[in-house]
Order: structure tokens, then C-alpha cells, then sequence
């Protein structure tokens, strides 16, 4: 399992509040494109409605919550 981590800022967020979104895959392959569809699906969140893109991580070993 490819766990992925998108961190964005939607133009109608508030100055300084960024999303974080968690996207679980069979495939460690996904395209950006691929990538942002599914966390804009996920968050609910008009993709043409403007963000600012932060990072995109990819991590291929399980997932482990710290806090």
C-alpha cells in the first residue's frame, strides 16, 4: 500500500490554514493530476476554484499515526 500526503491552501481558506489529505493507493504511480482530483473529490473542494499547492509525499512503509 502507497499512502500519499498533499498539503494545499483553497483560495477560500482563511491566510494561513492549509488542508492536509491522506490518500490511500494500490499504485505508487499516481500522477499529480491524479493526485489532486482525488483530494479535491475527497475534500469536497471546487478545483476551479484556485489553491495553492504546498508539498506531495509519497511513502511506500505502512502509515504510523505519532500523535
Amino acid at each position: 500500500m502507497t499512502h500519499y500526503y498533499i498539503t494545499w491552501q483553497p483560495d477560500v481558506a482563511e491566510a494561513g490554514d492549509c488542508f492536509l489529505t491522506h490518500i490511500e493507493s494500490e499504485r505508487s504511480d499516481l500522477s499529480m493530476g491524479e493526485l489532486l482530483d482525488r483530494a479535491f473529490e475527497m475534500e469536497d473542494i471546487d478545483r476551479n476554484g484556485g489553491f495553492g499547492l504546498c508539498s506531495i509525499l509519497r511513502c511506500n512503509a505502512p502509515a504510523v499515526v505519532v500523535h
